[in-house]
């Protein structure tokens, strides 16, 4: 049984599971309460599954108007994972699990790709397994409810259809890069940018290479008739929602690249500077400072050895091998991003496979026991870095920013479903209640998605909803509580901290206000001294 493992069949279905092992206990052990974003997604994967289960006729409108701003796969394919809650204990941690499982994939992937890039060599195979899952943001993704893990599979799924177009029949791999195009676009808008060399390369290959088969006579097969019938299908549900979306879309594009907006997630500076600083994000979101300095210094040595066989290179087959789409997809990327004011170091997930394809072929023409020293390299940090998220190792600010340790206190999830207990019941149903804070533990996202939850249970809707976004106006937010008239209206009493003032910037005149106006009433508080909840008693009167 241990041999049949270990085959090739099997080998990296087994390593690949073995390597996040680490996650899973992260899942299962973090009390995390999910913040801003993830909440949302939560929120929307949730809600598609309850209309999914209790009322399917509105289910069609729901897929079509998911987020309206953000591609909508994290929550179209989530909603089927939101049962397995009742096997793992909560929704968190069957969402995540599906994260997870995209991870799995691509890791297998990853392994299948590097295989054939070169010619079978099993250990550097295993080695870019190893490169992606000791990647700090590889790790830190696993633990977040975002899109880039499925975006990091879209890359890969690409790149493998890619490197096999030249043994599949010409018409499979046009469909299969048109899938592969569609699950991109429906995972994030920005996806294309990872894969635009090799989808160029691709079509290019596909042009000038006829295929020998006819296509009357490639159609005469049912498996190829139903493989593009569900292809164009899938993209036409993909096309469908950015035509239903398309005027929001462009609106939050432009919103989230430019202006004031933009600049709470980044800071305008000239191009030379934020092409400094996205390389030393790129370093920290994939090496250790040692590791990077190491492998820096191994791609030197090993591109004055190419240098020195220059007579020996076939320059056409150079520049179109995967080392150079690769390099070439990384500094496009990088360039990209240096133009914008937004630094958020998750968009450079999708990018670990190119990191591991290029130092797996870096070392394709090398000894074994030199792969080896590699691979002891790369899993001392999958260890480190497993063992910070884990609490074994302190924090480093030298790595990836999205490399928490889990958190075993409960106190936060408790307070958060307290609030929503108290606040969305038939008094407050369809209405919406407001939050006059915004911490990661406590804000209209986060409330939204466990109320969410809670009406798997009580079928009861409630909404929540924030002064405005990074409102710092008084006047403004004012007039937005009375214009929403919110049943209820929640603060929490802990300190703001530095990082979130721009998000908090009306919060403490208008609490002020909240406590001295007679049309709201302090509810008493069993559960934290920390929340205080406000019942708008106006109508009462």
């Amino acid at each position: 049984m241990f041999k049949r493992l270990l085959d090739e069949k099997y080998l990296p279905y087994l390593v690949a599971m073995i390597l996040l092992i680490p996650s899973l206990v992260w899942i299962f052990l973090d009390n995390h309460v999910w913040p801003w974003d993830q909440a949302w997604y939560g929120e929307v994967s949730v809600t598609l599954y309850y209309n999914l289960t209790h009322s399917i006729s509105l289910w069609p409108q729901a897929m079509m108007s998911a987020f309206g701003i953000k591609a909508p796969a994290i929550a179209w394919f989530g909603q089927f994972f939101v049962p397995l809650s009742n096997l793992v204990g909560s929704v968190d941690r069957a969402l995540l699990l599906y994260i997870v499982l995209f991870q799995f994939l691509s890791l297998i992937f990853i392994y299948k790709i590097i295989l054939f890039l070169t010619n079978k060599n099993k250990n550097l195979a295993l080695l870019g397994m190893i490169i992606t899952s000791s990647a700090p943001l590889f790790i830190g993704m696993g633990h977040q409810y975002f899109v880039e893990s499925l975006q990091l599979f879209a890359v890969v799924f690409t790149i493998f259809i890619f490197i096999n177009i030249g043994t599949w029949n010409k018409y499979n791999s046009i469909i299969a890069f048109i899938i592969a195009l569609s699950y991109a676009m429906l995972v994030k808008i920005t996806s294309p940018l990872y894969i635009m060399p090799i989808l160029a390369l691709g079509f290019i290959y596909l042009i000038k290479n006829p295929q020998k088969e006819s296509i009357k006579d490639y159609f005469k097969k049912r498996k190829n008739i139903i493989l593009w019938i569900l292809g164009i299908l899938f993209s036409l549900a993909v096309i469908s929602w950015y035509v239903i979306n398309w005027n929001t879309i462009f609106q939050f594009m432009k919103l989230a690249s430019s202006g004031e907006a933009a600049e709470l997630y980044g800071t305008k500076d000239s191009f030379y500077n934020k092409f400094n600083l996205w390389i030393t994000f790129f370093k920290q979101s994939f090496f250790v400072p040692i590791l990077a300095y190491v492998v820096c210094l191994a791609m030197g040595f090993f591109a004055i050895k190419h240098i020195a066989r220059l007579k020996n290179i076939n320059w056409k087959e150079n520049f179109t091998n995967m080392f150079s789409v690769s390099l070439i997809t990384i500094v496009i990327t990088l360039i990209f991003f240096s133009f914008q004011i937004n630094e958020e170091t998750r968009y450079l997930l999708p990018l670990i496979s190119y990191v591991a394809i290029i130092i797996c072929l870096m070392l394709n023409n090398e000894k074994a026991p030199i792969v080896f020293i590699f691979m002891g390299l790369f899993f001392c940090q999958y260890v480190f870095v497993n063992g910070v998220t884990l609490g074994l190792f302190e924090e480093s600010q030298e790595i990836n920013a999205w490399v928490t340790q889990m958190q075993p206190d409960k106190n936060n999830i408790k307070n958060v479903k307290y609030i929503v207990k108290k606040t969305c019941n038939r008094e407050s149903e369809y209405k919406i209640n407001m939050v006059g804070v915004e911490f990661p533990w406590l804000n209209a996202n986060s409330l939204e998605y466990y109320a969410m939850q809670s009406r798997l249970k009580t079928n009861i809707l409630c909404y929540y909803t924030s002064l405005g976004y990074a409102e710092n106006n008084a006047e403004n937010a004012w007039t937005r509580l009375e214009t929403i008239n919110p049943p209820f209206f929640i603060i929490s009493n802990d300190k703001i901290s530095k990082n979130l003032e721009a998000f908090n910037g009306a919060s403490s005149q208008i609490v002020e206000r909240i406590k001295n106006d007679p049309n709201f009433a302090q509810q008493s508080s069993s559960n934290s001294k920390n929340i205080l909840i406000f019942k708008n008693i106006s109508k009462e009167k």
